[in-house]
């Protein structure tokens, strides 16, 4: 399994993408969020417009949803035939299909079948098991756990860690989680840096990597994970192969 990544910014970063992650099984690929300044990177990224099989959607905030659109646009502008996956919630569907009709009025369609799953129920793609859990969001969000021949690749998405997201991550070879401030000041709505080793710690979490920080706080995060062996800042463009 590989985990490449396109944006691991928040929301209104000033250098980086908004966050958002591809993910590759032996003959699946998955795209975590296409929020509005992740779309260059899924592009240069995915040039084949038949090469992503699913979209899953951690959650409906403008930063990991606003590219919907235009992507899915692209895709069909570039000739792709292939059915596209959705995995998200009954209202998160609802919200991406009046983005659809708010573009392109009411008659318009990509020239390709959208195929959607609700989450928080379990899906198989080829050969990634895929499970999900709620974290403690201003809205529903939902961590991510992939899991392909023994090797666990966990993504929080948003929000402070719930019982439910701990459980989800537990003995994963790799999670990535959304780290906004550096310090154990309360976030509402997202997590900080001791929460997140707590996490790694308590679920034997083999490598952590942390996202989504607020600006004010990269540098202090960097010095705060110096003696943190375990414990990574992944930038755009990084590949972990598990």
């Amino acid at each position: 399994m590989r985990l490449t990544l396109i944006g691991t910014g928040s929301a209104h970063d000033p250098d980086l993408p908004n966050a958002s992650a591809l993910v590759e099984g032996a003959d699946k690929t998955i795209l975590i969020d296409c929020g509005f300044s992740a779309v260059r990177g899924i592009n240069r990224h995915v040039t084949d417009p038949d090469r992503v099989d699913l979209i899953v959607v951690t959650h409906h905030h403008p930063d990991h949803v606003f590219g919907f659109v235009p992507l899915i646009d692209h895709w069909s502008d570039s000739g792709r035939t292939k059915a596209l996956k959705i995995a998200t919630t009954q209202w998160g569907r609802s919200q991406l299909e009046s983005l659809i009709t708010l573009a392109f009025g009411p008659l318009w369609r990509p020239k390709f079948n959208l195929v959607w799953h609700v989450v928080p129920d379990e899906m198989q793609v080829g050969d990634i098991r895929i499970r999900f859990a709620p974290t403690l969001h201003s809205v529903p969000n939902h961590a991510i756990r992939f899991d392909v021949c023994g090797k666990s690749l966990a993504y929080s998405g948003d929000g402070a860690p719930t019982a439910s997201s701990r459980a989800l991550f537990v003995g994963a070879d790799f999670l990535m989680h959304e780290c906004y401030v550096a310090d154990d000041r309360d976030a509402p709505g997202h997590c900080n840096l001791p929460t997140c080793l707590d996490v790694m710690r308590e679920c034997a979490v083999g490598r952590l990597g942390l996202y989504h920080i607020h600006p004010d706080h990269k540098d202090p995060m960097k010095a705060a994970i110096a003696d943190h062996a375990q414990v990574c800042i992944p930038q755009p463009d990084e590949m972990f192969d598990l």
